[in-house]
C-alpha cells in the first residue's frame, strides 16, 4: 500500500471515529441509524472546513506570513461553515424527523450553537496538529542541512590540511638531500608511510586513537630531521589504549605547529598525550624565536583548522587553550572521546 493510500485510509478512519464520538456524546440513542446519520452531517461540513483551512488558508496566507488576512479568512470560514451546517441540520431534521426542529431550533437555536461548537472543536485542533507536524518536518530538514553543512565543512578543512602538510614534508626532504642523503632516504621512507596513512585512513570519519598517535610518531621522526641536532625533544604518548576513536589528522596541526615555530637555537619541544577514561589530554610546548610571535597570537592556518574541526566534531565536548607567553608557545587540549 502506498503512503498516499495509507494517508487516505488514516484520514477516513479518523473522520469515522470523529463521527462516532459526536454520536455518542450528543444523542440519547447514539448507535441508532438516525443518530449516526446526524453525526455524519456534522462530520461532512466540519471536514470540509478543515480541508479548506489546511489546503487553502494555511499555504495561501499563513505560510507567506499574511497573518491578519489569515485571521480574517479563518473567521469567515468558521462563520460560513457554522451557518451552512445549521442550515443543513434544519433541512435534515425537516426531512427525517420534523419533531426535532422544536428541540434544536426553538427556543435558543441549539442547532446553531452545536454547529459553532463542533466547528471550533475540530478546526483549531486540526490546525494545531498540522503546525506541529510541519514544524517537525522543518526541523528534520534543517537538521539534515546542518549535518550536510558540517560534513562539507569538515571535508574542506581536512582537504586544506593535507596539502599544507605535504608542502612542509617535501620541504623537509628537499632540505636534507644535499646535507645528508642517508637521512633524506630515511625521511623519504617515513614520508611514504605518512602518505599511505592519508590514502587509506584519513578519509574515515573516525579511526583508532592508537593509529593517530602512531602517525604522529612517524611525522615527528620526519620533522625532527629538518631541525638542528641539538633540539631538546620530549615525547610521551600512551601505549595501552582501549580502542578509543578520533577523527583522523585532528592532532597533527598541534604537533606541526610546534615544529614549525620552535627556536632554531636551543630549541625545545614537549609533546604529551594521556587518556583517562573517555577523556584525552594532549599537550604541546615549544620555545620560539624572540619576537617571532606577537603577544596573544594563536597560530596560523593549521591551528585555525584544528580549532574549527574541534568545534564541528566535538561541540561542547572539548577545551582548547592556546598560550603564547615569554617566548613559549603552549597548546592544551581536553577532548571527550565518547
Amino acid at each position: 500500500m502506498t503512503k498516499r493510500a495509507i494517508s487516505i485510509t488514516a484520514q477516513l478512519a479518523g473522520w469515522g471515529l470523529y463521527t462516532l464520538f459526536w454520536a455518542l456524546v450528543s444523542s440519547p440513542r447514539p448507535l441508532q441509524p438516525l443518530s449516526l446519520a446526524t453525526s455524519s452531517v456534522f462530520t461532512l461540513f466540519n471536514a470540509a472546513a478543515v480541508y479548506v483551512l489546511l489546503l487553502v488558508l494555511v499555504p495561501g496566507l499563513l505560510r507567506p506570513r499574511r497573518y491578519w488576512q489569515f485571521g480574517l479568512g479563518l473567521a469567515l470560514l468558521l462563520a460560513l461553515d457554522a451557518a451552512l451546517l445549521a442550515a443543513a441540520l434544519y433541512g435534515w431534521f425537516s426531512l427525517v424527523e420534523p419533531a426535532l426542529l422544536e428541540v434544536f431550533f426553538y427556543p435558543g437555536n441549539l442547532a446553531m450553537k452545536a454547529a459553532i461548537g463542533s466547528t471550533l472543536s475540530v478546526t483549531f485542533p486540526a490546525l494545531g496538529v498540522y503546525l506541529i507536524f510541519e514544524w517537525i518536518q522543518v526541523e528534520k530538514h534543517n537538521r539534515q542541512l546542518r549535518e550536510e553543512k558540517l560534513r562539507a565543512e569538515l571535508e574542506v578543512l581536512k582537504n586544506q590540511l593535507n596539502p599544507h602538510f605535504l608542502f612542509n614534508a617535501l620541504n623537509s626532504i628537499y632540505f636534507l638531500i644535499k646535507k645528508d642523503p642517508e637521512a633524506a632516504a630515511e625521511a623519504l621512507a617515513g614520508f611514504s608511510n605518512l602518505l599511505r596513512y592519508q590514502l587509506y585512513l584519513a578519509d574515515a570519519e573516525r579511526i583508532p586513537l592508537q593509529q593517530e598517535l602512531d602517525y604522529l610518531e612517524q611525522y615527528i621522526k620526519l620533522a625532527r630531521l629538518r631541525l638542528p641536532a641539538g633540539l631538546n625533544l620530549r615525547i610521551s604518548l600512551p601505549r595501552q589504549l582501549n580502542g578509543e576513536q578520533i577523527p583522523p589528522l585532528l592532532l597533527l596541526p598541534l604537533v606541526e605547529n610546534a615544529f614549525k615555530h620552535v627556536a632554531r637555537k636551543n630549541g625545545e619541544i614537549c609533546i604529551e598525550a594521556s587518556v583517562n577514561g573517555e577523556e584525552l589530554r594532549f599537550f604541546t610546548r615549544n620555545n620560539t624565536e624572540p619576537r617571532r610571535r606577537q603577544e596573544g597570537e594563536t597560530g596560523g592556518l593549521g591551528l585555525q583548522n584544528a580549532r574549527r574541526r574541534l568545534k564541528l566534531a566535538y561541540p561542547q565536548k572539548h577545551a582548547l587553550d592556546i598560550r603564547n607567553e615569554d617566548s613559549w608557545f603552549e597548546v592544551h587540549l581536553k577532548l571527550n572521546l565518547s
